[in-house]
């Protein structure tokens, strides 16, 4: 069953492509194996600015506002172009631990 994106999925995967490339691939994934962290903080911010940490926050509360299949797009082309597993995992941790946080402060629950 092939998927059709509207518009807006269509942009978001294409930007999506365009900063994976300039951050992924076996060169950079080697690259980053030889540094002290294992990371690039210059990728991290970039992933930030493109809104990624923030993709399922709702717009009223900062975030883009979008869904799980829009967050599996950019997941998708973060992992076709090798970024490592660490950062795979922390975008992951991120846009989970940031949804957790406004619910919490939004609905005026409690931390668990």
């Amino acid at each position: 069953m092939e998927l059709v994106l509207n518009d807006e999925q269509r942009l978001l995967k294409e930007s999506a492509e365009k900063l994976v490339a300039q951050y992924g691939g076996p060169d950079a994934h080697r690259a980053l194996r030889e540094t002290e962290h294992g990371f690039d903080r210059a990728r991290q911010k970039a992933v930030a600015d493109a809104g990624w940490i923030s993709i399922m926050v709702p717009e009223r509360d900062g975030g883009l506002g979008l869904g799980l299949y829009e967050l599996a797009l950019v997941l998708e082309q973060a992992a076709l172009w090798q970024l490592s597993v660490p950062f795979l995992t922390w975008l992951q941790s991120e846009v989970y631990w940031l949804n957790t946080l406004v619910d919490r402060i939004v609905s005026g629950k409690p931390a668990a």
